[in-house]
């Protein structure tokens, strides 16, 4: 599902490791220069291509959350998704 927003600041996803670094992978353009097979590239390359994706499934789960639902631990899982939303899309945040 492709979930990208049409205005971006970014090399558009999918990313992959190259051997030279991390690569749009439609584009065969790098991105940056890594150690190959880094822990840390991979773990780049995993959070950017999946970013959109789980940003709307949190923007979806979120009033799931909050309808009618006064359990405590639904409040504060709310909550915590909210942060994380607002982190995600670069707000101010108290997490």
């Amino acid at each position: 599902m492709e979930t990208q927003p049409k205005k971006q600041n970014h090399t558009p996803t999918p990313w992959e490791l190259g051997e030279r670094g991390i690569l749009n992978s439609t584009r065969d353009v790098y991105i940056a220069q890594t150690a190959f097979e880094s822990p840390d590239a991979e773990f780049i390359v995993r959070a950017c291509n999946s970013h959109y994706e789980l940003l709307e499934a949190c923007k979806r789960a979120l009033p799931l959350l909050r309808i009618g639902n006064k359990n405590n631990m639904f409040a504060f899982c709310a909550d915590q998704l909210e942060q994380a939303i607002a982190k995600a899309e670069g707000k101010q945040t108290t997490i």
